[in-house]
């Protein structure tokens, strides 16, 4: 297993030479396919960071999702061209949603383990639980806790400490 950056050569390979033709005839669609493409992999890819899981450089996929982001970037480039609807079997209907179900997964953290990306040098358990910026852990209290004496924090050296001498009581 690995990581990879999909070509648009790789999901027009899933096609049969009659589709493929049917492509090649209906203008512009080999580039929506490939921006559909992209936006896939982009679909992925952000879910995989919003969940804490590692990415790789320069748009790679791991190979277990690659089939996933393929099916959904052919699914959606299918919806954009109502013309080739000859194109939207029950097969790539089904791919679909089962891609839809991975990306799913995904944002909710209940996918499993994806394959760490070799390039990435992430120390650490690399999927481990997300770490969140608040955490709803408790967090244990210290061993040994100093208490410090309050200190002048005002920058008028002669003004009230923390301690309540002086200033304003109401």
């Amino acid at each position: 297993m690995g990581w990879r950056t999909l070509q648009l050569g790789d999901v027009t390979s899933r096609f049969t030479a009659a589709e493929q033709a049917m492509l090649v005839a209906a203008g512009g669609a080999g580039s929506a396919l490939a921006t559909r493409l992209n936006d896939s992999v982009q679909k992925f890819l952000g879910a995989m960071v919003a969940a804490g899981y590692s990415t790789g450089a320069g748009g790679a996929v791991p190979d277990q999702l690659r089939n996933h982001v393929m099916a959904d970037a052919a699914w959606e480039w299918i919806k954009d061209f109502p013309t080739l609807k000859a194109l939207a079997t029950d097969l790539r209907k089904k791919a679909a949603a089962d891609a839809e179900a991975a990306y799913e997964k995904i944002c909710l953290r209940t996918y499993g383990a994806i394959e760490k990306p070799r390039d990435n040098k992430v120390g650490g358990n690399w999927n481990s639980r997300p770490k969140l910026m608040m955490r709803t852990d408790p967090v244990p209290s210290p061993l040994n806790q100093l208490q410090l004496a309050p200190t002048n924090v005002y920058a008028n050296p002669e003004g009230p400490t923390d301690a309540g001498s002086g200033g304003n009581t109401n």
